[in-house]
């Protein structure tokens, strides 16, 4: 074999059996990063449809808040018009949660008008419910102050 002895052909072979197995390699991790690309690409496309379909639903539940509040803000208007004694009646025998947020929105007068006119029981129930709804949730937890960094003390201005 061209002058070459057994010693530089045993070499000649294993660095081509080398350099077919490092190719054979290399094909493999080309296919490998092609489909990792891929993958990436399906990623980036999902996560912007999910993105999108976040701010279709956050519009959505805006459009739900503000139809709720109107329908709040008229079921308000109406109690509103309603003698106090009339509306009293009826707040009488209202689950707590609908009570309150009526109430809260009232005008403080005629919200006094109706109350004076509540059982005294319910009304008092009322009073405390509203109060509370000035209260922090009592699963917040007050934050403990942490001790801030010292700021370094500024230099002393050098005379000019």
């Amino acid at each position: 074999e061209m002058g070459l002895s057994s010693q530089e052909i045993v070499v000649l072979r294993s660095l081509q059996s080398r350099r077919e197995a490092l190719d054979a390699r290399e094909g493999e991790i080309g296919t490998r990063e092609a489909a990792a690309g891929a993958a990436e690409a399906r990623l980036s496309e999902q996560i912007a449809e999910l993105k999108a379909l976040e701010a279709q639903v956050q519009g959505l539940l805006a459009q739900m808040d503000e139809k709720s509040d109107a329908r709040m803000a008229s079921l308000v208007k109406s109690y509103e018009s309603m003698k106090p004694k009339d509306a009293a009646t009826i707040f009488n025998g209202m689950e707590d949660q609908l009570l309150t947020d009526i109430a809260k929105s009232m005008k403080p007068a005629t919200l006094a008008a109706v109350l004076s006119s509540m059982q005294p029981k319910r009304a008092e129930m009322l009073t405390r419910l509203l109060a509370n709804l000035a209260k922090p949730p009592a699963n917040l937890t007050t934050p403990t102050p942490t001790s801030a960094p010292a700021t370094p003390a500024a230099p002393p201005a050098s005379p000019a």
